[in-house]
């Protein structure tokens, strides 16, 4: 368009200078100092007022591809940021998903450490305190593997209390007895007991067990989870 401009410039130059020569060819040239001045003054007019406008129509232009530059770089500079925007949250999600693969990992480390028991019913006392009803319950632990200390049971949501085993390993079997505050057994069927213990790393353990009573003699534990603190 600027270049058009400047062309259509020269055109009309070229013309006027045309009309100029033939207007010379006509009629003679003026012989008196004013009229020269007032006839160069009249030809060159013209052409200075054709140039500003070409002048100021090719300021405009740049002015308007300046512009148009820049709301490019702008528009290319919002993509980045978007980009950047968007490459930031993926790396987000990948480092937290990595952060849970660790702890993860960490978690079935720990877990591959704990020792595992075997716990059984062994007999009941029942007990009245204050006009309170209890039972005591004996428990045999078996340490299948590994090792813990200071280990001891609870039933889960229910008031109880029961002795300390400071130490057990691989292949040893010891009693514990717990005391509930409940009146009956049937109270704790389905109820979950958990074996609190610290391992090898000295951190605090839970193995949670379900406790199922059928009847009177005939008590089962099954194994449920690991509750690591």
């Amino acid at each position: 368009m600027v270049k058009n401009a400047v062309r259509i410039g020269w055109v009309l130059t070229l013309l006027w200078l045309i009309i100029i020569i033939c207007l010379l060819i006509k009629n003679p040239m003026p012989s008196l100092l004013n009229e020269m001045g007032d006839f160069i003054a009249g030809v060159s007019s013209p052409l200075a007022f054709l140039w500003v406008v070409v002048g100021y129509y090719q300021s405009q232009q740049a002015l308007i591809m300046q512009a148009e530059e820049l709301s490019q770089n702008t528009k290319a500079l919002i993509a980045q940021v978007e980009e950047m925007k968007k490459t930031t949250e993926i790396q987000e999600d990948q480092l937290l998903e990595m952060k849970q693969q660790y702890a993860e990992l960490g978690i079935q480390e720990r877990i591959q450490r704990q020792p595992f028991f075997d716990i059984k019913f062994v007999r009941l006392i029942e007990e009245i305190s204050n006009d309170q009803y209890y039972i005591n319950i004996r428990f045999d632990i078996e340490c299948m593997s590994g090792f813990a200390r200071t280990l001891s049971l609870s039933f889960f949501e229910i008031d109880s209390e029961s002795d300390h085993i400071n130490y057990i390993k691989e292949g040893e079997i010891k009693k514990n007895m717990i005391r509930v505050e409940v009146r009956s057994l049937r109270e704790l069927n389905n109820k979950a007991l958990d074996i609190i213990y610290f391992d090898k790393n000295h951190t605090l353990t839970k193995q949670r067990y379900r406790f199922f009573h059928n009847k009177i003699d005939h008590n089962e534990l099954s194994f449920e989870k690991f509750i690591i603190s």
